[in-house]
């Protein structure tokens, strides 16, 4: 049975597309699907969206349609994702705060920053994984203290981390999520795309109580969702098709894209070099998730292909983690030729073997 053809039901579950004839379409590949409703749990897990699908399923009156013991599931996973999300919004909550008592309005990024400002219309429906927190550089150090003096503590101490967007994960005993303190909300090479001192000029600022915390702009979170996936994780070259960042991007659009410049967007990834990330991204968005496509945007043939490559892939993972393998010594390399301070970090680990022996473990992922 196809991978492909689960893919893409899960997609047409998601979607915006709501119209009778897609409605139809999904009903009638529910009751005889061209796939194995396991293969479509596994999918589902893999893309980090089954928390989502609970909704979904009954946003599209497709319960009584799908087998009972997969709908239980998802439902399962959605009150599970929705217990540790509260949990989590307590968490930054309680940071911020602890951030507050030295002055400083923490900026909450990527799946903080939607549970806090209430993106998505349930918390159970956005898996998250950390909590990546923007201050401004001048306070770094005072923030890591404090979070030090409030019994955070450092979870890795075998990487280096000169030079890097993050400070290394910080924890404490009982949190559900490890602290990324970020000093800009990118890495290099990508951090001309979103500077941190445009996140802080138009963040927003949330009150809970007496707490003060902070999101990025809906045009700053559009960035940093492609920049993320497509860039960070290097989606569009490996041919992956990243469900849970596209379908924030879905959520953004619906509520921000009536405020964003497109044609200055694009021109902003092009600049930088990475026009054909951010067409990817949107392509893949506008394909499988119904997003449309602004008509100042330009759709490259390269792009078009690296699309029909990653579903292509879908049904043949072999090959999808074999080119992973080969192109990753290749990426790795590029990206730390790209800026004068990777080059140094680079030429500072050739003699560090630890260093060695985490690009092996990278390598054989």
């Amino acid at each position: 049975m196809s991978r492909t053809a689960a893919f893409q039901f899960l997609c047409n579950c998601l979607s915006r597309d709501a119209t009778a004839a897609s409605q139809e379409a999904l009903l009638r590949s529910a009751k005889n699907p061209p796939f194995n409703w396991e293969t479509l749990v596994q999918i589902a897990g893999e893309t980090l969206v089954a928390p989502a699908m609970l909704s979904a399923l009954q946003s599209k009156d497709l319960i009584e349609a799908v087998p009972a013991d997969v709908v239980d599931f998802f439902d399962g996973m959605a009150i599970l994702n929705q217990q540790r999300n509260e949990q989590l919004v307590r968490e930054a909550i309680e940071l911020a705060a602890i951030h507050n008592e030295i002055d400083v309005v923490p900026v909450f990024l990527k799946g903080a920053a939607h549970l806090l400002s209430g993106l998505y219309p349930e918390l159970a429906q956005r898996i998250m994984l950390d909590l990546d927190v923007l201050v401004p550089a001048d306070r770094f150090s005072d923030c890591i203290d404090r979070l030090r003096a409030n019994g955070f503590t450092e979870l890795l101490t075998d990487r280096d981390f000169s030079g890097h967007h993050h400070h290394p994960p910080l924890g404490r005993h009982g949190g559900l999520a490890s602290v990324e303190l970020h000093s800009e909300p990118l890495d290099l090479p990508y951090r001309r795309l979103l500077p941190a001192a445009e996140v802080f000029r138009v963040a927003l600022v949330l009150e809970r109580g007496a707490v003060k915390l902070a999101v990025p702009s809906g045009s700053c979170r559009m960035v940093q969702t492609v920049a993320h996936a497509e860039l960070a994780d290097q989606a569009y070259l490996y041919g992956q098709l990243p469900l849970r960042e596209l379908l924030d991007f879905v959520r953004l659009h619906e509520v921000f894209a009536h405020e964003i410049d497109w044609s200055a967007l694009a021109q902003r990834f092009a600049a930088c070099g990475f026009a054909i990330a951010l067409q990817f991204h949107l392509l893949a968005a506008n394909r499988l998730l119904g997003v449309p496509i602004d008509p100042s945007i330009y759709i490259s043939a390269a792009t078009r292909a690296l699309y029909r490559r990653a579903l292509w892939q879908l049904d043949h993972p072999t090959w999808s983690r074999l080119g992973a393998r080969l192109l990753r010594p290749c990426a790795l390399l590029r990206r730390s030729l790209s800026d004068a301070v990777l080059r140094r970090r680079l030429l500072r680990n050739l003699g560090n073997g630890t260093w060695y022996r985490r690009q092996w473990r990278m390598l054989r992922r």
